[in-house]
């Protein structure tokens, strides 16, 4: 399982990828993400992502992405996990399209995509791991008309239908 800090380095991580988006190690970076996504365990393990980042062959000469060599420890503070397969179907089909966009090649739709979901993971930490309309309302909807109709669609329909 994620807790809100794991969703702090997915911001972080997307931010860099916004800024920085021609950069060669992004894909690897972005498949360790979703190996991470799709492989957690029930543990509460943090620094899930940093450690799973930290095996990228020269991401440490990179320079992008020097936060991750730094372990954090909550030992006193009670830490939220998120639980819902749900919102880890949104954040696994939200990589592999940033993935397809990286591997792609083509620098805006890459941009277009960070800045999209950079947010995402602060929204989810501070809405109890849920995605208000208004997100994908704005964000999600430039990214649909632009580049891809059906981007997180199904995703969006599975969220609803609990509610």
């Amino acid at each position: 399982m994620l807790c809100v800090y794991e969703l702090y380095d997915l911001h972080m991580i997307l931010v860099a990828i916004r800024s920085y988006p021609d950069d060669a190690i992004n894909s690897e970076v972005v498949s360790n993400i979703i190996a991470v996504l799709n492989n957690r365990t029930e543990s509460d393990e943090i620094n899930q992502f940093r450690k799973a980042l930290q095996s990228v062959e020269s991401i440490d000469s990179s320079g992008i992405y020097d936060f991750i060599f730094t372990e954090n420890k909550y030992s006193y503070f009670p830490l939220p996990f998120l639980k819902d397969e749900r919102i880890y179907s949104v954040l696994s089909a939200a990589f592999e399209e940033l993935l397809l966009a990286l591997n792609e090649g083509n620098r805006e739709r890459i941009v277009d995509l960070a800045e999209c979901l950079h947010n995402l993971p602060i929204i989810l930490v501070e809405k109890q791991f849920s995605i208000p309309n208004s997100y994908w309302k704005t964000f999600v909807k430039y990214y649909r008309n632009k580049w891809n109709s059906d981007f997180l669609r199904a995703e969006q329909k599975s969220l609803k239908r609990h509610f």
